[in-house]
């Protein structure tokens, strides 16, 4: 089952942080993958189950410019079918605490079936 989040992520490190929104995550049993724009530079970023477990996530973020760099995180469920991820971004030699809100998206219902006749 495919699910669709929008949200917001941050980037720490112990001077300062980062923070920039995501308009369309989608979330699967085996992958979440979306797109951030920080700073200038547009990232793609594709996760996959990790081998330390379900609740863990590893993969990699790439740019339009061809920089490439990992991630890694742990997920948190929330009651309100909210994702929380916690972990690891690493980028230019440097590794940053990484954070990821995750809020459902309403569900579109399909559109109304008109009636020949109906207006």
């Amino acid at each position: 089952m495919v699910r669709h989040f929008s949200g917001k992520t941050w980037w720490l490190d112990p001077e300062h942080y980062t923070d920039a929104p995501i308009l369309d995550a989608i979330v699967t049993a085996t992958r979440v993958a979306f797109d951030v724009s920080s700073n200038d530079y547009d990232y793609a970023v594709t996760l996959e189950p990790a081998p330390a477990g379900p609740a863990w996530w590893s993969g990699a973020w790439r740019t339009k410019t061809g920089d490439r760099g990992f991630a890694s995180a742990r997920q948190y469920d929330a009651v309100d079918g909210g994702i929380a991820l916690f972990g690891t971004w690493k980028e230019d030699g440097s590794e940053f605490s990484w954070i990821v809100e995750l809020r459902p998206k309403p569900a579109h219902p399909p559109p109304a079936k008109r009636t020949r006749g109906a207006k």
